[in-house]
């Protein structure tokens, strides 16, 4: 079973100077649930307590996401203002967390941080688009499709592509993206991002993961480099086998590697069932900085083609601890029961099926009610252990389309692991004589959507109760 592991570390702080003048709040704020692609805007307040003027001379988004927007040059002593932190929110559905720093000319004040946190979700499926070429190499002109649909009573249409790598050629139609691999000169590991408009004003872009990698005269047996944290002063090392499948001698491949990277070459085993010529090449670093660092080795055979294998490094100071915890895995969510799910103060006339129906249309007999409006939602659960909260939709046709009436997920109660929990959703804009469809989804703690409950109806036969 994989395993999502996040390496944490535990780095020593300083106690915060007394020289300190400035103070945000909120220190740590937080936004509503919100769609992703959709804007977060967020107020802070800066405060100067001390006894002197200080200047504010630059802002750093920490994470690489957002805007500060509205600090002032210089505050004064005892001023206080507001500025705001802007952001798209990424395409990466669940929680979120955004750290920026300000930096002043305070000499003894190394920086001030603040955050901003939130829950993201999709109304558009597949919530995390990806799409993988697969870890062989793959030739020119291989494509994968990919097709979307929305929630939304809107159908969804792809509009135009925003973004994507210089490798892939993108074409949309409707709800479907086609990717094809384009003729490169760099051989070697590809990660990038494909960001495509849509009609959905609620969500105006979609974002897809790419990965591949690119065919080429020259291959190896590792596609990227991926190094434990080292400390200062030791040294990362690793044997990359080049093949090559040209008609020149491989002992004219030149390596280029980044600055203080050094190689040693020497022979392949000779008992390899690959019959194609190769070069085993030794690299080796001998770290001198704190901090992370990513680039690429650059295998290359003059006029024939360059073969590139990104690499990522972290470096700790000297004695800095390392500590790894396990936060999840990668099986399914655990299924949540339905125990109970009714309209109005009424039982449902049919009984609800364990499972709700795959689409809209499905032919899964429907629970009908009627009475009075307005219509009351309520349904017990359990085994919440990985739900953030509910979506409740409502349509006048069985087979849709159906409309988000929650603004945001419901979000879920906390309660003792082994004991329901009951939830009510109150929908007073209905009609008398009119039908209507509901279902539930429920939202995962990873912004992972999918149906709760079965489709089920009431018919609005008098005045409101």
């Amino acid at each position: 079973m994989s395993r999502l592991i996040l390496t944490l570390l535990l780095i020593a702080h300083s106690t915060i100077s007394l020289a300190e003048s400035l103070v945000i709040e909120p220190k740590h704020a937080s936004f509503a649930p919100a769609v992703t692609s959709s804007v977060i805007k967020q107020g802070y307040t800066i405060s100067n307590r001390g006894a002197t003027p200080v200047a504010i001379r630059d802002w750093k988004a920490i994470s690489g996401v957002g805007e500060v927007v509205g600090l002032p040059k210089v505050l004064q002593a005892g001023e206080s203002r507001s500025f705001e932190v802007r952001l798209t929110v990424p395409a990466n559905v669940g929680s979120s967390g955004f750290r920026y720093a300000l930096f002043t000319d305070e000499s003894d004040v190394e920086r001030y941080r603040f955050t901003l946190s939130g829950f993201a979700y999709s109304l558009i499926t597949p919530e995390q688009a990806a799409v993988d070429f697969g870890t062989r190499a793959v030739a020119t002109g291989q494509n994968r499709q990919i097709t979307f649909s929305a929630r939304e009573s809107t159908p969804l249409k792809l509009t135009s592509v925003q973004s994507a790598p210089a490798w892939l050629q993108v074409e949309i139609q409707d709800q479907t993206a086609t990717l094809t691999i384009k003729q490169q000169p760099q051989a070697g590991f590809r990660m990038d991002k494909v960001q495509i408009g849509t009609n959905l004003p609620q969500q105006p872009m979609v974002e897809i993961n790419v990965r591949a990698v690119l065919a080429g005269v020259l291959s190896s047996n590792i596609y990227a480099m991926g190094f434990k944290p080292t400390e200062v002063g030791q040294s990362v090392n690793a044997d990359v086998e080049i093949r090559y499948s040209g008609t020149s001698n491989i002992g004219k491949l030149e390596i280029e590697l980044p600055e203080h990277w050094t190689s040693r070459r020497s022979a392949c085993d000779p008992k390899s069932a690959d019959a194609r010529p190769c070069l085993r090449v030794h690299v080796s670093l001998k770290v001198t900085e704190k901090g992370s660092s990513t680039g690429n080795l650059v295998f290359r055979m003059p006029g024939e083609g360059e073969l590139a294998i990104p690499y990522g490094l972290m470096v700790l100071g000297e004695g800095q601890p390392v500590r790894e915890l396990v936060v999840g895995d990668a099986t399914a969510d655990e299924k949540i029961d339905i125990t109970r799910a009714v309209t109005g103060d009424r039982e449902p006339s049919a009984p609800l099926p364990d499972q709700a129906p795959e689409g809209n249309a499905a032919t899964t007999r429907v629970a009908r009610s009627s009475g009075p409006g307005p219509v009351k939602l309520h349904w017990t659960a359990k085994n919440e252990t990985k739900v953030f909260g509910y979506m409740v939709y409502r349509s006048q046709d069985r087979a849709g389309p159906f409309v988000r009436v929650t603004d945001a997920p419901i979000a879920k109660r906390a309660n003792a692991a082994d004991q329901d929990n009951r939830y009510e959703f109150v929908d007073a804009g209905v009609e008398v004589g009119k039908t209507y469809y509901y279902y539930i989804d429920s939202l995962a703690d990873s912004g992972m959507q999918q149906r709760f409950s079965p489709v089920f109806s009431k018919t609005i036969t008098g005045g409101k109760q």
